[in-house]
């Protein structure tokens, strides 16, 4: 709270050298009025011992911030480079205060405050998909949600994460079968249906294309990348940020497919879906994908396809796999060469023809035999570095 200081940078690095020490994780409650301009660069030294303790942390233990009011300028790339971020209604979270932002682009700031963005108008615009992931309504939320999430993570990459549940791996749901209904499926999967999910929308009811959630699956830690729809860069992005965290700290991933390709239009997602690509193949974590639907195309590829090292690919019975969908198929080649889950099997790229109900059962079991898969940690360093300077 309040300004930044030298002293207080030094505090917080020190935090982080303790926290490395015995692989905590660290907790970041933000609520600060940046830096006070008349302190000069000194400032800037108490943000750079900051960030370079943050950055020496990547990786190694995980980090939360939690805004919960005021997060202006460099501040803002505290949470930036957090693996996970929270934060309250009406936080004022910005790069460039609204007083710089008017004097430097007037123009802008004037578009900014017609549109009627309240008592910080003339900011830049809040992207939640790009560094907010959760946005609880209140502060008791807040607490419950942080709480869950704690309760799902590794608190360092060495931690071998299993815990014990009375919720049995060979729970199936008969009410399973609509690819469509991603919280049925990701609930019917999580033990006793409690997941944390990342990167929702603040807009109450809201269906994304693609869902990011953590949980766990017969006491193992699960990253849950769910699928249906097309998939714009942005959901892209979302989806690379949850399997960055899980390559760096050895978790599990999942994903759920049932999507006819990308968003037409969006070339953005060249970039995105190349870092995507990479962060998926490198990682050395147990890697599951279940067809639930339609798997198009290159979105299908890229989704821990077979073709890009899947440990396990099953399928829902009524799936289907095919190059494009069918209407671009029979423009361009005038045959349409959709494959059924055995036609995939035939060829290697289906492991096993799962009907819906059982899906828990299957990936928990899928869980169990990748457990003792060899880990090496994507992060740049793969031992704990204590110092800070």
């Amino acid at each position: 709270t309040g300004f930044v200081t030298p002293v207080h940078g030094e505090k917080i690095a020190s935090i982080y050298r303790s926290a490395l020490k015995v692989g905590a994780p660290v907790i970041g409650v933000l609520n600060s009025k940046g830096m006070r301009v008349t302190d000069g660069l000194k400032c800037v030294e108490a943000y750079g011992r900051i960030f370079q303790a943050k950055a020496r942390a990547k990786g190694q233990i995980a980090q939360i911030s939690i805004i919960t009011g005021g997060c202006m300028g460099i501040a803002s790339w505290i949470p930036a480079m957090s693996d996970f971020v929270y934060a309250l209604p009406d936080v004022d979270f910005f790069m460039m205060s609204p007083n710089t932002y008017e004097k430097s682009f007037p123009a802008a700031a004037g578009e900014e405050k017609g549109a009627g963005r309240g008592p910080s108008a003339g900011r830049e615009p809040r992207k939640p998909d790009c560094v907010i992931q959760c946005h609880p309504a209140s502060e008791a939320e807040l607490i419950a949600d942080l709480g869950v999430l704690m309760s799902l993570i590794p608190s360092n990459r060495l931690d071998k994460f299993k815990t014990e549940t009375d919720d049995s791996p060979n729970r199936e749901d008969a009410n399973l079968g609509d690819p469509a209904d991603l919280t049925a499926i990701i609930a019917s999967i999580a033990d006793n249906g409690v997941f944390a999910e990342l990167g929702k929308t603040p807009a109450a009811g809201q269906e994304q294309a693609a869902r990011t959630c953590l949980c766990k699956c017969f006491g193992h830690t699960l990253g849950v990348i769910a699928v249906s729809g097309a998939l714009s860069s942005a959901a892209l992005r979302k989806i690379n940020r949850l399997a960055s965290f899980c390559a760096s700290f050895g978790v599990a991933v999942l994903t759920l497919v049932n999507t006819e390709g990308f968003v037409a239009g969006d070339e953005d997602v060249i970039r995105e879906g190349g870092r995507l690509m990479r962060t998926l193949i490198s990682a050395q974590s147990p890697k599951l994908c279940v067809i639930t639907g339609r798997a198009v195309g290159g979105a299908y590829m890229l989704l821990l396809s077979r073709h890009v090292g899947a440990d396990l690919v099953y399928a829902w019975s009524g799936a289907r796999v095919s190059l494009l969908n069918g209407e671009a198929e029979r423009r361009v080649t005038a045959v349409v060469t959709e494959l059924t889950p055995e036609e995939a099997g035939a060829f290697g790229y289906v492991d096993g023809v799962i009907y819906p109900g059982a899906t828990r059962k299957r990936v928990a079991a899928a869980l169990e035999m990748l457990f003792t898969k060899s880990f090496q940690s994507t992060s740049a360093s793969s031992k704990f570095d204590y110092s800070v300077e």
